[in-house]
């Protein structure tokens, strides 16, 4: 019994740790304004609660994992992309990095019921950026979301049966 609990700890460890090297690469990126992220920038900024990777090994293994399971993209031997799978899976992150602005972003959708299964991830997707329902297929956020609205649009090909209108709240 003993050495599966040891296993069952040093996975959830290892899978927190890939959620902290995640949430770097979107602050990270929030910080360039560009898709691309250095390598450097990771072992400087993974301190966090008493954690910071022990080997540089380890971020190899993190950022391998990250490679292929689709999440990011090597461009140069030290340079990484996020992919639009990697944005998908990190919106949790994503929506604790957004700020609010004072604007209103009113989303409206009308995907066909043919699309079913694209248009439920697609709302899915949303509530996770933090978009609250207003109506059927209205969906309100006061954060600053569009290049992740944008992102999500093309993840889910639904740009033809969205509209996405900013605004000031009046009253």
């Amino acid at each position: 019994m003993a050495p599966k609990r040891k296993q069952l700890a040093a996975n959830k460890s290892s899978v927190n740790r890939t959620a902290i090297v995640r949430r770097v690469i979107i602050q990270s990126l929030k910080n360039t304004g560009s898709w691309i992220f250095d390598l450097a920038v990771i072992p400087l900024e993974t301190k966090y609660k008493g954690f910071r990777l022990a080997k540089r090994g380890e971020l190899r293994k993190i950022l391998a994992r990250l490679i292929y399971q689709k999440e990011i993209e090597k461009c140069n031997p030290n340079r990484y992309r996020l992919t639009q799978l990697g944005m998908i899976k990190a919106l949790p992150e994503i929506k604790k990095e957004l700020v609010h602005d004072g604007k209103t972003r009113i989303l409206v959708f009308d995907v066909p019921e043919s699309e079913r299964k694209r248009r439920d991830h697609f709302r899915r997707h949303l509530k996770l950026l933090g978009f609250k329902k207003h109506q059927q297929s209205v969906w309100i956020s006061y954060e600053d979301c569009e290049a992740w609205i944008e992102q999500l649009v093309d993840y889910h090909k639904v740009g033809n049966y969205v509209s996405l209108y900013i605004g000031e709240h009046v009253w």
